[in-house]
C-alpha cells in the first residue's frame, strides 16, 4: 500500500465524480478511516488554494512556448547557492505556475537540496517559495514526499552517519521527524514543513498501532482460548492490556513531542546573549515600556520616536515566528486531546523542571 499514490488517485476521482458515480465518497470514507494523516484539515485548505480559480488562471496565462526547466538545471542552481540565488528564484517562481501533478518530476530535486537553503546568505524569498511548492506537492504525493524530506533534513557531519528512513520507520517512531538539522529550528519556512510532517506522522502512528492491534487480535484470542482450556478459570484480560499499552505508548509519543517542541521554543545561549529572552519577546509583543530606551536605560525619549514603537531586530524574529508556529500546533493538539496538556503538566511538575513563560 505504501507504493500506491492514494492521495493522487483521490484527487483524480474528485475531478471525475460524474463518470465514477459514488466512488469518490467511498474513497474519502476509506481514507478518513484508515489514513487519517492524509485527511488533515490544513491539507484540504491548501488544496483549495492550489487548485482554486486564481492558480488556474495563472496557469492559463502561462505561454505554451515558455522556457521549461529540467531537474538537472534545478539541481545545479541549488548547488551554486548563494551566488545562484537569482537564477534559482526564477526557476522556483516558474514551478509555482505548474499544477501539483506536473510538479511530481521535480519532487526529488526539490527535497534533496533543501538542506542547502540553511546556509547563510540564502534569501528568505527562496525559502518561502520552496515552502509553497512543497505544500503543493503535499496535495498529490504526501507520504513519499514526507519520507524524502525527513531524509534530506538529517544533520550533516563527518561524525554522523546518516540513516535512510522508510515510511514504516516514521510511523513506528514519529519523533524521528524532529531529529533534523538544528538550523531548521530557526528557519520558519522549513520548520513549518517539519511541524506539518510531525502532525501527520503522529496521526499515522495512531492508525498504524490500531491496525496492528486488530491484525494480531485474532491470533492472540486463539492462544488465549488454548490457555484457558489448559488452565480453567483464568480471566480473559490480554485484550484490555494490549489496548492500555497502546494508549500509553501513544500518550508517551504525544507528550514527548510536546516537550521537545517547548524546548525548541526556548532561546539558545547565543540568543540569550543577544537579548532574545522570552520575557523580552513578551514585552515587545505587548509594547515598549514608557520612558525606557532600546538598551534598557531609563532615559527620557521623545514622544513618537522610532525606539518606542519598534524593538531592536524587529518584532517578528525567526525565534518568535517559530514559537508562533509551534504554539499553533500545540493548541491544536490540546484541543484534540486535552489529556495531553494534563499529562505534560503532570510530568513537568513531577520532574521539578523550571517552567519558562512562552509568548503564545
Amino acid at each position: 500500500m505504501d507504493q500506491i499514490p492514494i492521495k493522487y488517485l483521490v484527487t483524480q476521482a474528485q475531478g471525475l465524480q460524474q463518470e465514477l458515480g459514488g466512488l469518490h465518497s467511498a474513497l474519502l470514507r476509506l481514507l478518513a478511516t484508515n489514513y487519517p494523516h492524509l485527511c488533515l484539515v490544513e491539507d484540504w485548505v491548501c488544496e483549495e488554494e492550489v487548485t482554486g480559480t486564481l492558480p488556474l488562471l495563472r496557469r492559463m496565462m502561462l505561454p505554451s512556448n515558455t522556457c521549461r526547466y529540467t531537474q538537472s538545471q534545478l539541481h545545479q542552481a541549488f548547488q551554486k547557492l548563494p551566488s545562484s540565488s537569482p537564477r534559482l528564484n526564477r526557476i522556483l517562481e516558474h514551478l509555482t505556475l505548474l499544477s501539483p501533478g506536473d510538479l511530481i518530476p521535480y519532487a526529488e530535486a526539490l527535497t534533496a537540496s533543501m538542506a542547502l537553503l540553511l546556509e547563510p546568505g540564502v534569501p528568505r524569498r527562496l525559502l518561502q517559495t520552496l515552502n509553497k511548492l512543497w505544500m503543493g506537492l503535499n496535495t498529490v504525493m504526501p507520504r513519499r514526499l514526507w519520507v524524502m524530506t525527513v531524509n534530506a533534513l538529517q544533520p550533516s557531519g563527518k561524525l554522523l552517519r546518516q540513516q535512510r528512513y522508510t515510511q514504516n520507520d516514521l510511523m513506528v517512531d514519529p519523533l524521528i521527524v524532529l531529529r533534523c538539522d538544528q538550523r531548521v529550528y530557526r528557519c520558519p519556512p522549513l520548520m513549518d514543513i517539519v511541524l506539518h510532517m510531525l502532525n501527520g506522522y503522529l496521526l499515522a502512528s495512531k492508525a498504524y498501532l490500531q491496525c496492528h492491534l486488530k491484525e494480531t487480535a485474532d491470533f492472540d484470542r486463539q492462544n488465549q482460548i488454548v490457555s484457558n482450556v489448559a488452565v480453567p478459570g483464568q480471566p480473559d484480560t490480554p485484550e484490555v492490556t494490549r489496548e492500555e499499552l497502546k494508549n500509553a505508548l501513544l500518550a508517551a509519543q504525544d507528550s514527548a513531542a510536546v516537550q521537545i517542541l517547548l524546548e525548541i521554543c526556548l532561546p539558545t545561549s547565543e540568543e540569550q546573549l543577544l537579548g532574545a529572552t522570552t520575557e523580552s519577546l513578551l514585552r515587545n509583543n505587548r509594547g515598549p515600556v514608557p520612558g525606557k530606551s532600546k538598551r534598557g536605560s531609563l532615559l527620557p525619549t521623545t514622544r513618537g520616536s522610532v525606539e518606542d514603537t519598534e524593538p531592536e531586530g524587529g518584532l517578528l524574529s525567526d525565534l518568535r515566528e517559530v514559537q508562533c508556529l509551534i504554539c499553533c500546533l500545540l493548541h491544536q493538539m490540546f484541543i484534540a486531546d486535552p489529556n495531553i496538556a494534563k499529562l505534560v503538566h503532570f510530568q513537568v511538575n513531577t520532574a521539578g523542571v523550571r517552567c519558562h513563560t512562552l509568548p503564545c
